[in-house]
């Protein structure tokens, strides 16, 4: 069929577009070109409300004047503690225990806060009308607003924050689907239109069977805001992976250097340099170019210019120059407490720790204030204290301070199974016939055990305040505080925070499949030990044990001790029937004794070990009898936190290498050795998160395995 022209004319405003005939229309993608708003004549048709410059309202039974609300009741605060020496208070970091909308005005009425806090992020009730509790059932908090009151519950703290907020900064309201509609909507009203950046889906959970009539629920969302057009913005990247690299599919022959070709030109016409011509070739129909002439001269002087055969420009944008791909709003790698090893405070709905550093890290700088007036957990005043943030929290349950105290403290713990007895988990989370194969697995569960999260400081320069008439309920938690906070911190200094957040972006730079890895499994907890004689003889009871049969022996031996504390003198006093009666074989009775007299004799000496090299630190180890070189590997791992070590010979680390990296038994060593070299000086790191990954693996197998028995027995049902 022969395609007949138009037979109408075109409107006058298509005129100048010039449309090509031929291939070259063909080729040419239709293209949305933005108006402006002022170029758009009002329609008589149109009224004053429904203008398309006026923002809708939501109007609603018991909606106050902001006026009003501003001028509410003040909260009156009441120190309740403070650290010895801390500088003056409104500097210093506080949380508050009282209610968020009379101390939000408290603080509306402080100097150093009104104006000056860079970050909100709140996490509020989801209007679930429910009452929820912690993990030991304690009660946390109320859910019991909906409708109108919770809208105008939650409008009168997001007026207070837009007061409160500094002209450069950013709120982020945390919501699912059945308010978040709702508080769009006010948002817009408070803050306009123009401060919306974004509606962050993120992925809250695995998927849910609950699909016989919809879809499953696995979303929920997060409302960005700034005050400004020029919010303080750190663009946040995901590592380069090898599936997302995948577009930098072109190589230059010269450099090596991969490259991908995008257009030089952009939406919209432009009447001034860049609508003209360029190497006599005008922009496409309806576009651009994106650089002036000059500027695409220096581009091509530099060879960053593709010239197709036919002589169509295109830009080259180099793999190199860029750290990974920017954040996108749809999070899936945020989602809450999902499996066994997942750490967590207990407070109900408490969010991941890894979505906070995002957020702190994107939409503020060290030293800026960040403010959380829903603080529950206390996760976002960790992160934030963490990233080098001055924070303020509140929030009116006393098990919510409690909660955050105790995290401030020591951290959080690994959630694990909450049903299943401890030796029934060992069992069940491992392949049928197969017993304790990794020094990882025993050293990991001892520092697990005994230092949920000592990898990070206790937190403690802050200030607690309640509103006055309610100190005294946190009487019990200052009490309890007091004595952590008094309490000195055990083992050596592990690694730092920073050193290891730095680990994880180097080893997901270098190493895709790792990256995918660290993605799943989260931040790295290298937990640290004391790093002396218990250690290593935890070390030499575990060897060729199951963690539940480790645990127990390790128990019975420690309570041979002087009030249950290893050392070699104390061993000298406990006779080998003992010993055996406790579990050990004859062969362990003789290594810890070799291990006893080489500490003794000052052979095997702590300080010194500490002034070694890696490589000696090993050989001295490996001179106790029973002490070999996989055990003097996690040694250093886990006491000493040397953060470039790889037990290559690990039962653990090698399968997970095999599974990973489609790695054989044949010629095993030289690859894994080679693999390795990429990873240095972080290769302790990468070798937690080997063993994190085979555990995660193992677990999955669990699960499926445990998900196709009840399907049978449904099915035979």
């Amino acid at each position: 069929m022969v395609q007949q022209p138009l037979a109408w004319p075109l409107p006058a405003r298509y005129a100048r577009l010039h449309l090509p005939l031929g291939s070259a229309a063909k080729t040419t993608m239709a293209t949305g070109v933005p108006t402006r708003r002022t170029q758009r004549k009002p329609s008589a048709r149109r009224d004053a409300v429904t203008s398309s410059d006026a923002s809708p309202v939501l109007s609603y039974a018991g909606k106050r004047d902001a006026a009003e609300i501003l001028a509410g009741p003040a909260a009156r605060i009441s120190r309740v503690w403070a650290p010895p020496g801390l500088g003056s208070e409104p500097e210093s970091n506080r949380l508050y225990f009282g209610d968020n909308l009379r101390i939000l005005r408290h603080l509306l009425a402080d100097d150093c806060v009104r104006g000056r806090v860079r970050l909100v992020y709140i996490d509020p009730p989801f209007a679930t009308q429910s009452a929820f509790h912690s993990r030991k059932l304690a009660p946390a908090y109320e859910d019991t607003l909906a409708g109108a009151e919770f809208i105008e519950h939650l409008r009168a703290r997001l007026l207070l924050l837009r007061e409160i907020l500094a002209q450069d900064g950013s709120l982020y309201v945390h919501l699912d689907e059945k308010m978040v509609f709702h508080i769009k909507v006010i948002l817009d009203e408070l803050f306009g239109e123009a401060a919306f950046r974004n509606c962050v889906t993120r992925k809250k959970c695995n998927p849910k069977n609950y699909t016989r009539r919809q879809y499953g629920n696995v979303a929920d969302y997060i409302l960005f805001y700034s005050k400004s057009s020029g919010p303080v913005w750190n663009r946040p990247v995901e590592p380069w992976t090898e599936s997302r690299a995948r577009e930098y599919q072109y190589v230059e022959p010269e450099t090596g250097r991969r490259f991908m070709k995008v257009p030089v030109h952009a939406p919209g016409t432009r009447r001034g340099a860049t609508g003209g011509r360029w190497r006599g070739k005008l922009p496409p129909p309806g576009k651009h170019w994106q650089f002036p002439p000059q500027k695409l001269d220096e581009l091509d002087a530099r060879g960053e210019i593709y010239w197709s055969p036919r002589g169509n420009p295109r830009r080259k944008v180099y793999l190199d120059q860029s750290p990974g791909v920017g954040v996108q709003d749809i999070w899936l790698d945020f989602k809450d407490a999902h499996n066994q090893n997942v750490r967590i405070t207990g407070y109900p709905t408490e969010k991941n720790p890894g979505l906070l550093e995002r957020i702190i890290e994107a939409s503020s700088n060290p030293g800026d204030l960040v403010l959380d007036c829903y603080a529950g957990s206390g996760t976002t005043l960790s992160v934030a204290d963490r990233l080098g943030r001055r924070w303020i929290g509140i929030d009116a349950s006393r098990e919510a301070i409690a909660t955050s105290l105790r995290r401030f403290a020591h951290g959080t713990e690994r959630m694990g199974d909450f049903v299943t007895p401890a030796a029934k988990r060992d069992q069940t989370t491992r392949p049928h016939g197969r017993t304790r194969e990794s020094l990882f697995d025993s050293l990991e569960a001892v520092a697990v055990a005994e230092a949920p999260d000592s990898a990070r400081e206790a937190i403690t320069q802050f200030v607690l305040l309640a509103e006055r008439g309610q100190k005294r309920e946190l009487d019990e938690c200052v009490r309890d505080w007091r004595q952590r906070a008094a309490a000195p911190r055990q083992g050596a200094a592990a690694p730092a925070v920073a050193e290891l957040r730095r680990a994880e972006r180097e080893l997901s730079r270098r190493d895709a499949k790792l990256a995918a890895v660290i993605a799943t499994i989260g931040p790295c907890r290298l937990a640290p030990k004391s790093g002396g004689f218990e250690d290593l003889l935890d070390a030499i009871v575990s060897q060729q044990l199951s963690n539940s049969a480790a645990a127990t022996i390790r128990k019975r031996v420690r309570g041979l001790f002087d009030r249950g504390k290893p050392s070699p003198a104390g061993l000298a006093r406990i006779t080998d029937p003992a010993l055996r009666a406790a579990g050990l074989s004859r062969r362990k009775v003789e290594y810890v004794r070799s291990l006893a007299d080489h500490v003794r004799r000052g052979v095997l000496d702590r300080q010194a070990l500490r002034r070694m090299s890696d490589a000696d630190a090993i050989d001295a180890l490996c001179g106790v009898k029973g002490i070999g070189r996989w055990t003097a590997e996690m040694y250093l791992i886990f006491s000493m936190h040397r953060l470039d070590v790889f037990p290559g010979g690990d039962q653990a680390i090698r399968a997970s290498m095999m599974d990973l990296y489609r790695l054989t038994e044949r010629g095993y060593e030289q690859r894994a050795v080679r693999i390795a070299e990429q990873w240095r000086p972080y290769r302790s790191v990468a070798s937690w998160y080997l063993y994190r990954h085979l555990e995660h693996s193992r677990e999955r197998v669990h699960h499926m395995e445990r998900a196709r028995r009840r399907f049978h027995v449904e099915r035979g049902a």
